[in-house]
């Protein structure tokens, strides 16, 4: 696989962002960008201040077993945000995010990149 992140527990130091007026430039958790064959297993991400997972214009990308603890009081903090991806497999996950916050989001881009990039998300699977 390109990428494989597997065990243990990574702190996002979300409580820095959160503690600030607004978290428009916190950073996203993991990002991984334009791979293809990843695996996300056996993992706990925890307080990350924005996006904690997120494939983007990957391909073949297999998330198992993760769980995402976001303080309640966190914004902007979507649990696994799909984007402009395809063959993706979602299993066995819990995901907490902050109030009024996505678990799971599929997109394929946004404004003027996605635009350009012009790569749909497809061929998903999310089960339990």
């Amino acid at each position: 696989p390109d990428v494989t992140i597997r065990g243990g527990t990574i702190n996002g130091g979300g409580k820095f962002w959160w503690e600030r007026d607004g978290n428009h430039h916190a950073p996203n958790g993991i990002h991984i960008l334009e791979s293809t064959d990843i695996t996300v297993q056996d993992i706990t991400l925890e307080s990350f201040p924005k996006f904690v997972l997120r494939p983007q214009m990957c391909s073949r990308v297999t998330i198992r077993n993760v769980v995402i603890n976001n303080s309640k009081k966190s914004k902007g903090t979507n649990g696994i945000v799909i984007d402009s991806s395809e063959d993706v497999v979602v299993s066995d996950c819990t995901i907490h995010t902050g109030d009024k916050e996505d678990t799971i989001v599929m997109k394929a881009g946004k404004d003027y990149f996605g635009r350009e990039c012009n790569r749909p998300t497809r061929n998903v699977l999310v089960e339990r």
